[in-house]
C-alpha cells in the first residue's frame, strides 16, 4: 500500500470526529482528494499517529480542540510535526505522553518551553535538570494538566503537520495537511477575539506566512517569531526574548488578558 492508501484508511471517518464547534474551521479543504495526492507514490506500511480516535481519550487527532471553542481562542502555539514516537505524539504540538510528570526523561523541546512558564528570567540556555526540578514544586505537574490548564485559557496547539509515519515521508504529511492548517489559521485570524500565533521555528512561521500573507488585514492578531525550542544553529530558543511574555505583551496591547504560562503554586 502507499502512504496516501494508509492515510486515506486512517482518515475514512475524520470529517464526523471534527469537534462540532470547529467543523467550520477545519472540514472545508477536501482531505480525501486534493491533499492526498502529493502522497500517492510514497511507500506506506506504517500507521499514522496520533490516531484518529482514542478511546482512553489520551491522544487524539483532535485532541488540541476539545473542550476550546473558536471563539476562545486567544493564542495559537505552532510545532513542526508530531513526535517521531507514537506514544509521544498526542496531537498537540510539544507534548510529551510519554511522561506523566515533567521530568529529565521529558523531550527536550518541552522541557525548554517548561523553562520559560516557570523560570521566565533564565535566558543564559537550557536549565540543568537538578535547578529545573528544585522549581517545579513536588511532585512536579503533570504533563497533561500543564497543556490542559493552557489550553482552558485559549491556548491552542497545532502542528503545520497532524500526522506522522516515518521520516522518509515527513515532507508527504505536512502537504496533506497543509490546505486544511492555512485554512484553520486563516479562520482564526478572522475572528473578533485578539489573538497572538506563537511561531517556534522556520516550518511554523513558514506555515503562517503562507495561511496569512496580508497580516495587516487581520488588525487583532499579532505574530511572535522565536527559534525552535532545539534550534542548535544559529539563532537559538534561548538567545532572545523569553517568547512566552512576548506572547502576553501582544495580548496586552490588544487589552486582552494575559496567559497565565504557570498556572501552579
Amino acid at each position: 500500500m502507499s502512504l496516501r492508501d494508509d492515510m486515506q484508511q486512517a482518515l475514512a471517518e475524520w470529517a464526523a470526529t471534527v469537534p462540532e464547534n470547529w467543523r467550520e474551521a477545519i472540514i472545508a479543504p477536501n482531505l480525501e482528494a486534493d491533499k492526498l495526492v502529493g502522497a500517492q507514490d510514497e511507500e506506506g506500511a506504517f500507521a499514522p499517529y496520533p490516531p484518529l480516535h482514542d478511546a482512553e481519550g489520551a491522544r487524539h487527532l483532535f485532541l488540541p480542540f476539545t473542550g476550546l471553542l473558536p471563539t476562545d481562542v486567544r493564542v495559537v502555539l505552532i510545532g513542526q510535526d508530531p513526535y517521531t514516537e507514537p506514544d509521544r505524539a498526542t496531537g498537540r504540538s510539544f507534548e510529551d505522553g510519554v511522561a506523566g510528570r515533567i521530568s529529565e526523561t521529558t523531550r527536550p523541546a518541552l522541557r525548554r518551553l517548561v523553562q520559560s512558564a516557570v523560570a521566565p528570567g533564565l535566558l543564559g540556555g537550557p536549565e540543568p535538570w537538578r535547578n529545573l526540578r528544585a522549581m517545579l514544586g513536588d511532585p512536579p505537574p503533570q504533563t497533561v494538566r500543564f497543556f490542559d490548564c493552557l489550553q482552558e485559557q485559549g491556548v491552542l496547539f497545532v502542528n503545520a503537520s497532524w500526522t506522522f509515519t516515518h521520516k522518509k515521508h515527513q515532507s508527504a504529511h505536512k502537504e496533506i495537511w497543509r490546505l486544511l492548517t492555512e485554512h484553520l489559521l486563516r479562520q482564526i485570524a478572522a475572528a473578533q477575539g485578539g489573538t497572538v500565533f506563537l511561531l517556534l521555528g522556520r516550518e511554523a512561521q513558514d506555515v503562517f506566512r503562507r495561511s496569512i500573507p496580508e497580516p495587516d488585514d487581520f488588525p487583532r492578531t499579532a505574530s511572535i517569531a522565536h527559534p525552535h525550542p532545539t534550534a542548535y544553529r544559529g539563532d537559538t530558543y534561548f538567545n532572545g526574548a523569553n517568547p512566552l511574555i512576548s506572547v502576553n505583551q501582544a495580548l496586552q496591547a490588544m487589552g486582552e488578558a494575559e496567559i497565565e504560562w504557570w498556572p501552579f503554586p
